[in-house]
């Protein structure tokens, strides 16, 4: 799997932050600060081997002439706005794996745009897949 995010930091299972470590079972990308950063895929085509996944989790998300291709795997787009308490920031909790992987943004205020445009697709096909949006 691959994942593209702004986030200011990684919080792990054991909420240690950048650190490698076993068995994680509650993984989360954090937020802080009032404007979490923007991703724009621009005229380009990322792909990931059949089964595999790509995650982009961030601000605003803007797709320009742009495809996502994941065959027989999962593509998730997260996109978050304004944490409701700035001091503490928002999270996007990541919980089980692989397929089965669903993502929970948590002490935001509000969600930020997602954005597709210029004939940008995003590719899921196979027997098994997932396209979420949140």
């Amino acid at each position: 799997m691959v994942a593209f995010t702004s986030a200011d930091y990684v919080r792990l299972a054991d909420n240690s932050r950048f650190k490698v470590v076993a068995d994680l079972q509650t993984p989360a990308f954090g937020f802080l600060g009032s404007n979490p950063g923007a991703i724009t895929v621009q005229g380009s085509h990322l792909s990931v081997t059949e089964g595999a996944g790509i995650s982009l989790v961030g601000g605003n998300i803007t797709m320009q002439s742009a495809q996502l291709s994941a065959p027989s795997g999962q593509i998730t787009l997260v996109r978050v706005g304004k944490p409701s308490n700035r001091n503490v920031g928002g999270e996007v909790v990541i919980a089980g794996s692989g397929q089965e992987s669903a993502f929970t943004p948590t002490g935001f205020a509000s969600l930020g745009t997602l954005n597709f445009s210029q004939g940008s697709t995003a590719d899921v096909s196979g027997s098994t897949q997932t396209l979420a949006a949140y």
